[in-house]
């Protein structure tokens, strides 16, 4: 088994920061990195505001 955790964090210890939550260096190709290693996972484990963000 495979465990991936990938968290978005400031180094300020700040989570939640609405509109801009993954900062200036999320880019295309980081955006299919990340789709492509959600696609090839078994299952996910989300946090009830993430959810909720996906099932929308």
């Amino acid at each position: 088994m495979r465990l991936v955790a990938t968290e978005y964090i400031s180094l300020d210890g700040v989570f939640e920061e609405p509109g801009e939550w993954s900062g200036p260096f999320f880019n295309d190709e980081a955006g299919q990195f990340k789709w492509d290693e959600l696609q090839a996972s078994d299952a996910q484990l989300l946090g009830r505001k993430t959810y909720e963000g996906f099932a929308a």
